[in-house]
This record gives structure tokens, C-alpha cells and sequence, in this order.
């Protein structure tokens, strides 16, 4: 008679809280990420869109966790075009850029993206939706650490 897979792999018994989720999505707050890849893409309606890579460095607990940023600046749509470039402003603010001649001009720059958590209007899953990218400046206070399991008992400074 064959034993049950989970007295087999587990002596006995699973505990569900010593596996680390999957981290599909990070929690919602602000992480210091660089950008590691910038281009230029077309929607599948052929409207111009930069798009951003973005690594995650700290929290650590999340380090190496990436997250995508995609800025509509071919948009016919006025409302989105503007929501595109006052991001793009975002950016070359963060970055300490005074004018932009690439989007190039944004790669190894480290930042901070404010994330929040929503959900996907055809699917229903959740994702990560970058609220804000802001520079990062020691001590400032201009980014506040994740909550829940990104600083929990945390002692030290997050950034």
C-alpha cells in the first residue's frame, strides 16, 4: 500500500507558513529600484509607448524582483498622452536629468517607484501598478517602506 505524498515529503505533516510565497505581486509601498532597460515600442493599435524595466534593490527581501512601467506617449487620446509625459517628468526628476534626449539617458539610474496593488479588469488577477517615481534621497523621508512583510520587525532604516 503506497503512503500518502505528504507523509512521504513532509514526515507527517505540511506546515503552509514555511514556504515563502511565490511573490507574483509585491506589496503595496515604495522600493528603490534602477532601470535596467528603456525602449520604445508600438501597442498593438500602433501607438508609440516607452517602456521601462525596472529592478528592485531594496527591500532586500525583494531584491532582484522586477517591475514594468509602460508610458503612452503616442497615444491619440490627449488625457493619456498627458498622464504619459507628467510620468516621464516623474523620471527625469528622479534621474536629475534637466532635459531628455533619449530614453537612453535613464539607464543605471536608481530611483524610487511607489507601487500600488490592482486588479486586472479582463482576468482578475492582481498586479503591480507604479504609482510614482520619485528620487531617492537618504534620510529624506521621501519614500516610505513597503508595509506588511517587506519591514516587519524591522529595526533599522528601510532606505
Amino acid at each position: 500500500m503506497n503512503s500518502d505524498i505528504i507523509d512521504q515529503l513532509f514526515g507527517g505533516g505540511f506546515d503552509p507558513t514555511t514556504v515563502k510565497d511565490s511573490g507574483n505581486v509585491l506589496p503595496e509601498g515604495a522600493y528603490r529600484v534602477k532601470i535596467v532597460k528603456t525602449e520604445t515600442k508600438t501597442s498593438k493599435k500602433g501607438h508609440a509607448y516607452a517602456s521601462f524595466e525596472l529592478d528592485v534593490f531594496h527591500p532586500f527581501e525583494f531584491q532582484g524582483r522586477k517591475l514594468w512601467d509602460n508610458l503612452n506617449l503616442g497615444h491619440p487620446d490627449d488625457k493619456v498622452k498627458a498622464i504619459a509625459m507628467q510620468r516621464l517628468k516623474q523620471y527625469a526628476e528622479a534621474c536629475g536629468l534637466a532635459q531628455v534626449k533619449s530614453l537612453g539617458d535613464f539607464l543605471g539610474r536608481d530611483v524610487v517607484a511607489v507601487v500600488k496593488v490592482t486588479k486586472d479588469d479582463t482576468t482578475g488577477d492582481q498586479q503591480n501598478n507604479i504609482r510614482k517615481i520619485t528620487a531617492f534621497v537618504k534620510g529624506s523621508g521621501s519614500a516610505t517602506p513597503p508595509a506588511g512583510p517587506a519591514t516587519a520587525g524591522a529595526d533599522v532604516d528601510p532606505f
